[in-house]
């Protein structure tokens, strides 16, 4: 006989589950108690269990799918048995649109390969002595003739990053980090990560809010 393996509801708010891992592949046998596979909800990632015996005959929901609590994921019988009409079908509309290859990483320029645009009006000494340093030409002001940058204002930009670093509130950020950052590529949120963001966004707009503020005499 086949019968339906679904997502279990394991909490009165839990409206839907990643599947992050089949356990058991199509056609391997399943005894009561073994673990079929693994889901991520709002809260924790857990083992799901079959309470039937028999085979594996179709898996429907692929891992890393994320799909509402209670739906159908595959189903287990005898060998050979048919499973439901319509199932394959809406396995396939179901399935997951096709990632997007990620970009490579873009490298860091190490100290000495900064590359001086063309356009910079900036003497050959000072640009050498800025790529030595690592530093953006771009950022230091010219004091040479129409604003060209000169060895002086380069080693002038250097004696002040040398100087005690300003508060943190006001303080520049490097060109390095600023890269690093732009860099960076986003990455998918985890389902306890997307509940705490939406309860967090919930509870800030449909919560009154109040300001007080107190002034103290320290003398």
């Amino acid at each position: 006989m086949v019968r339906a393996i679904t997502v279990p509801k394991l909490g009165q708010l839990e409206e839907e589950a990643t599947l992050l891992r089949w356990v058991k592949k199509e056609g391997e046998a399943v005894a009561p108690g073994e673990v079929l596979f693994e889901i991520e909800t709002d809260k924790a990632v857990l083992e799901v269990e079959s309470f039937f015996a028999g085979t594996l005959l179709k898996v429907l929901v692929r891992e890393g799918q994320t799909v509402p609590v209670q739906a159908v994921v595959g189903y287990i019988g005898d060998p050979g048995e048919a499973i439901p009409e319509g199932a394959i079908a809406a396995a396939a509309t179901q399935a997951p649109p096709p990632l997007r290859p990620e970009p490579p990483p873009r490298e860091m320029p190490a100290p000495g390969q900064l590359e001086v645009p063309a356009s910079l009006r900036i003497s050959p000494r000072a640009a050498r002595l800025a790529r030595e340093s690592g530093i953006d030409p771009a950022l230091i002001p010219g004091t040479g003739p129409g604003g060209r940058i000169v060895e002086h204002d380069v080693q002038a930009y250097l004696e002040g990053q040398r100087r005690p670093p300003p508060p943190e509130e006001a303080r520049p950020i490097p060109v390095h980090d600023a890269q690093a950052a732009m860099a960076e590529q986003p990455r998918p949120l985890s389902r306890m990560r997307q509940a705490i963001a939406a309860r967090l966004s919930r509870s800030f707009s449909s919560t009154p809010h109040f300001f007080v503020t107190v002034s103290v005499d320290m003398t």
